[in-house]
């Protein structure tokens, strides 16, 4: 079991830690203001500023830091469901944050919470973009993502 947890990355963790890609070479195509959110599995498997790392290397990214960086949006699984009272406080502070800071677009790394934080923006009417880093990075090397 330990050998394979040794060979098992996190996304972020994998193209920062071990490829160790070098973006500064690539940008996106239009200048834009992009906030991150850091999730609790990351943290919770301790990857800390990687994806920040990430976005601050490519061109067009103007990084937008966010308060409660270390606040859930929510969503938790089941604890949506069973406390949504609670999980819906939750994610309308994150959205409060997310829009203090004037971004146009949200990279999240997680699909729990990719859904809740967009899903909460397009209630309140927000422009709002949420987006996963690969999809950015993708953007920003040229490549195509609509066939995904």
């Amino acid at each position: 079991m330990e050998s394979l947890r040794a060979k098992t990355y996190e996304f972020v963790e994998f193209v920062d830690k071990v490829l160790k890609v070098d973006f500064q070479q690539f940008s996106l195509p239009q200048p834009r203001d992009i906030a991150y959110h850091y999730t609790c599995h990351l943290r919770g498997i301790g990857v800390k500023d990687e994806g920040v790392r990430l976005l601050r290397q490519i061109g067009n990214v103007r990084f937008k830091p966010m308060e409660k960086t270390d606040q859930c949006c929510g969503f938790g699984g089941t604890f949506a469901i069973k406390y949504p009272a609670i999980s819906g406080a939750i994610v309308e502070d994150k959205v409060n944050c997310i829009h203090a800071t004037g971004a146009n677009t949200l990279v999240c790394n997680d699909a729990g919470c990719t859904m809740n934080i967009s899903g909460m923006c397009h209630r309140r009417g927000m422009e709002t973009s949420v987006t996963h880093i690969a999809e950015l990075m993708a953007e920003a090397m040229g490549i195509d993502t609509a066939a995904w």
